[in-house]
Parts: structure tokens; C-alpha cells; sequence
């Protein structure tokens, strides 16, 4: 029971898991005393749907950063969802640069088009991580740059700062 012009305050705090607007409705549908103004009896409050989010961020390593012309070295590319939501339609760009000729590349998920250096990944839920391994023959010797970059994804990204790695090697002859 409430006093004369006092008031009571029910917080709902829910995940919206339906597409579109949502709407919840709270009415009062019982009391004992008679009710002078029926019509504040009903309240409705809306939702919109909200663009996901999901902040993928991309990382590499090389396994030698000074080889010899005519080693073998091998990248290794690493992208991890830091969330808040699931990412879908993943891609990332990784091609082969000049003196360097790939061996091998082996993606932990989805798969690498040698000629473009497409690697469509997919999906990654959050905290997830998929790794991208090009082995790759050094041709000529000085600096060469590896550079990964994501170029598409179905969700908003937080934070774009992480989105591409370069890793430099020199090579020597």
C-alpha cells in the first residue's frame, strides 16, 4: 500500500533477443480503493534495435626478423573478437609482398585465396581467436613489410585503431 502522493518505482532490466522494436507494457490491474484517473493505469515503454558491435583486433608475429636470402620464415596472424558482440562476415587482407615467395599458408579457420590474400575467416564469437600461418620463401634481401588488415565484417567495430598489423623483417644476402 502507498500513501497519498507517493510514488513506487519498478526497474526491469532485460537482453532484447528479437529483431525490430520491442515493446513492454506495465499496467495496474488490481486494487482495493477506487481508482480516480484509470487512465495513468497503463505504461509502455519501447526499445529499438541496436547495430551490433564487436571489436576485432589484429595482430602478427614473425618467426625471424632478419633472415638470410633463401629462408624459410613464417608469419602468423592473429584476430581476436574483443566483443561485446559475436562478428560475422570476417575478411582480412594479408597478401604476399615482393621478395618474399609463399610456401604455404594454413588459416585455423575459413580460407586464404593465394592470388588475392583474402582470408574470409567467418565467424568468431567473443574472446574467440582464429590464426592465420604464411610460410614464405625470402627472394631479396632489404626491409619487407607484412601488412594485415581486416576489410570487412557484418558488425560495427569499436575500435578501428586494431584493425591492421604490420611486422617488418630484413633480410640479408
Amino acid at each position: 500500500a502507498l500513501a497519498h502522493g507517493v510514488s513506487a518505482t519498478l526497474v526491469l532490466q532485460g537482453r532484447v533477443t528479437a529483431t525490430g522494436p520491442q515493446t513492454n507494457v506495465a499496467r495496474l490491474t488490481a486494487h482495493d480503493q477506487v481508482d480516480s484517473n484509470p487512465a495513468n493505469d497503463q505504461a509502455e515503454a519501447t526499445v529499438e534495435e541496436q547495430t551490433p558491435f564487436a571489436d576485432l583486433a589484429v595482430t602478427q608475429t614473425v618467426s625471424n626478423a632478419t633472415p638470410m636470402v633463401g629462408e624459410t620464415v613464417t608469419f602468423t596472424v592473429t584476430a581476436t573478437n574483443h566483443g561485446p558482440e559475436a562478428a560475422s562476415g570476417l575478411r582480412l587482407s594479408d597478401a604476399v609482398r615482393a621478395g618474399l615467395d609463399l610456401v604455404s599458408a594454413t588459416p585455423s579457420q575459413g580460407t586464404y585465396t593465394e592470388v588475392t590474400g583474402e582470408w574470409a575467416l567467418g565467424a568468431l564469437p567473443v574472446g574467440a581467436q582464429a590464426t592465420l600461418t604464411l610460410e614464405v620463401l625470402v627472394v631479396q634481401a632489404g626491409l619487407i613489410l607484412n601488412v594485415a588488415t581486416k576489410t570487412a565484417g557484418d558488425q560495427v567495430d569499436t575500435n578501428i585503431g586494431n584493425n591492421s598489423s604490420v611486422v617488418a623483417l630484413t633480410s640479408e644476402p
